[in-house]
């Protein structure tokens, strides 16, 4: 046998070794060892964020969510796998709205938890659900000295019910859950994580009304009568 011979099928030995490994580290899942990087401090803090399992939220709230998760498995109405439920949140004087809200989410099996935000809301919600024999969703009282994690800006610092209502998701979003957020006045008309397509962080409704502008777009206007500012555009 030549060396040249010897040496392209231990070539191509290896070749079929290293493919053979790489196969099965695709079906397992897994990779070995030598291929794994070692996450640095901030990385592995962002990958106990992902793992998910342990709410960091107060006790009012991590109660709130294990009570949605539980209706119909935590799948979205069938779109998706479990950890994915609409989030929504009402002040007082909003629970007809809540109660419409939570009969179509109801209707579709999708679980629903709502942010009661600012004294009331919460015993105003639950009325109100109960007078429209509507299913109460889960609802997390804010407004009780609920346990938060610290804002994560200076604009959402306070217990104003904007600034609840963003640490609240925040914390949330911390403790593994695949959330949806709706205002209170919506009405979902067909399971939501169907319709998404679910390859993307974050994915936003768009106010556009054809394939084009669903995208997004910008608006224009000339207006000669504002001098040097005459021109305006905005975005969609």
């Amino acid at each position: 046998v030549k060396p040249g011979a010897a040496a392209g099928t231990g070539a191509a030995s290896a070749a079929s070794s290293a493919g053979g490994a790489a196969r099965a580290s695709a079906l397992s899942g897994s990779l070995p060892q030598s291929c794994r990087p070692t996450p640095d401090a901030v990385r592995q803090r962002q990958l106990r964020l992902l793992s998910g399992g342990t709410c960091v939220a107060g006790s009012a709230l991590c109660a709130a969510l294990a009570s949605a998760l539980q209706f119909g498995g935590g799948g979205g109405g069938g779109g998706g796998g479990g950890g994915r439920l609409v989030v929504t949140s009402f002040v007082a004087g909003q629970g007809g709205m809540l109660a419409t809200l939570s009969s179509s989410a109801a209707a579709l099996k999708v679980p629903l938890l709502a942010l009661a935000l600012g004294a009331g809301a919460a015993s105003d919600g639950a009325a109100a659900c109960a007078a429209a024999a509507a299913p109460p969703p889960a609802i997390a009282d804010l407004a009780a000295g609920e346990s938060l994690p610290p804002a994560p800006s200076a604009a959402a610092a306070g217990s104003t019910p904007l600034a609840l209502k963003w640490r609240a998701l925040s914390a949330l979003l911390a403790s593994g859950a695949e959330l949806l957020y709706a205002d209170a006045d919506a009405v979902l008309g067909a399971p939501p994580f169907e319709l998404a397509s679910l390859d993307s962080d974050f994915e936003l409704l768009s106010d556009g009304w054809d394939e084009e502008s669903a995208h997004g777009f910008i608006m224009g206007a000339d207006d000669p009568s504002m001098g040097w500012s005459r021109y305006c555009e905005t975005s969609v």
